[in-house]
């Protein structure tokens, strides 16, 4: 057994993990190995916009273990003879979203059964396919190459550059375009990842027309760089997909990095607007970043965050799910921040069960009994200790009579 893991992780801090935009290559053994015994936790990781390719080890992007992940956001990964896995062993999990990842020669698969999952367009062609699948159906062949680039947040003229050349196409050359990344009349290189300081792999001015890149393998990967001082569109992240109740107010948090130029103004102005839904929501504050919102109907909403430099714009999506607003009947509400004891008006005889929604038991705990009604705490955790998602739960006990008596408790955090 060997070791050699491009990054080997857990997390149960409570605060966000991020493993983002690396370039993992020819590992002794995983490439991303979030994992551990029952008695580690795997919470809160984002494992998204990673390129990762295998050689020789087992080249996974793997986030699962004995206790398997909760809260994950794993986006928009490309792989090449590696897999992506969610989940170990056929444990539990809740809070899960995989959207946009792509395995060559390699499949996306879960491991573990989850609660509030969230999946789409995650593509997969195994070695042994004849055609590939998007979310486990069978699609026709790509009819040309894929070419994605992914500008990076901190570095404003570098972006990594990935160039799916399926093998049945028979290519020995591929046109890439650059115009999401550079500007006409702007000089670039394209560096080789395994040789970063060795010559470039090509380097030139930029037209506007597309490139010609030879290709010898299927699955090639770059580094580019634009020249340093040009101006160029910010990178926005509207956040992730959610869903709430209606009536709730939902609080936005988008994000955007930028070169700083032009300048002046040397500062950036923001908008978020309503692309699509069944009514218009309320912002209280369209113009920042981060800002509160309402929404009057059910339904799907597409809002988008549009970020101005004072000369070009670049802009994100967010999708949210807005679903009847659960009857209270009496419920209880706990921030798990701030757990606080709740008394659950009934005579308990010995214990309250506490399901989520698709009926899958949670937590049990010991209520005292006696002539008054009991005093119950529970933190929002289950029973690995892992703090559960938002959303509405239910407990059952029996009072003094043996009659099972169910309730709605509503999760916030």
């Amino acid at each position: 057994r060997r070791h050699g893991h491009g990054i080997y992780a857990q997390n149960n801090s409570g605060d966000k993990k991020f493993i983002v935009a690396n370039i993992f290559m020819a590992p002794y053994s995983f490439n991303i190995h979030a994992y551990g015994s029952s008695a580690a936790y795997l919470d809160d990781f984002v494992v998204e916009d990673n390129i990762a390719t295998n050689e020789d080890g087992d080249g996974r992007v793997m986030v699962g273990g004995g206790n398997d992940p909760n809260r994950l956001k794993m986006n928009r990964n490309l792989t090449y003879n590696a897999n992506i896995q969610i989940g170990y062993g056929g444990g539990t999990g809740d809070d899960i979203e995989a959207k946009n990842n792509m395995c060559l020669k390699g499949y996306f698969s879960l491991g573990a059964t989850f609660t509030n999952l969230v999946q789409s367009d995650n593509f997969s062609w195994r070695s042994e396919w004849t055609n590939p699948q998007v979310d486990n159906r069978g699609i026709e062949k790509p009819s040309q190459p894929k070419v994605i680039i992914i500008p990076n947040k901190y570095d404003s003229r570098r972006a990594n550059l990935a160039v799916y050349n399926f093998a049945h196409l028979g290519l020995s050359q591929v046109s890439v375009d650059l115009g999401s990344f550079l500007q006409p009349g702007e000089f670039f290189e394209l560096k080789d990842p395994q040789n970063f300081y060795g010559p470039s792999v090509l380097s030139g001015k930029y037209t506007g027309a597309a490139i010609s890149l030879s290709m010898k393998n299927e699955f090639s990967v770059f580094i580019l760089f634009g020249m340093e001082g040009t101006n160029r569109r910010p990178v926005v992240d509207a956040g992730a997909d959610q869903i709430v109740e209606a009536s709730t107010q939902l609080n936005l948090r988008g994000t955007a990095n930028d070169d700083g130029l032009p300048n002046p103004p040397g500062q950036l102005s923001y908008e978020w607007l309503l692309v699509s839904g069944p009514s218009v929501p309320l912002f209280s504050s369209p113009q920042q970043l981060m800002t509160n919102v309402q929404f009057a109907q059910t339904g799907t909403y597409i809002l988008r965050l549009k970020v101005k430099d004072g000369s070009l714009e670049a802009s994100d999506e967010v999708v949210v799910t807005v679903k009847e607003k659960a009857q209270d009947n009496g419920s209880i509400q706990i921030n798990v921040f701030n757990p606080i004891k709740e008394k659950l008006g009934v005579l308990c005889r010995k214990e309250v069960k506490i399901f989520n929604r698709q009926g899958a038991l949670v937590k049990t705990l010991t209520c005292a009994g006696g002539p008054e009604p009991s005093l119950v705490e529970w933190d929002g955790r289950n029973e690995k200790g892992v703090i559960v998602a938002s959303g509405v739960y239910v407990y059952s006990t029996q009072n003094s009579d043996g009659e099972t008596v169910t309730k709605k408790i509503v999760v916030l955090k």
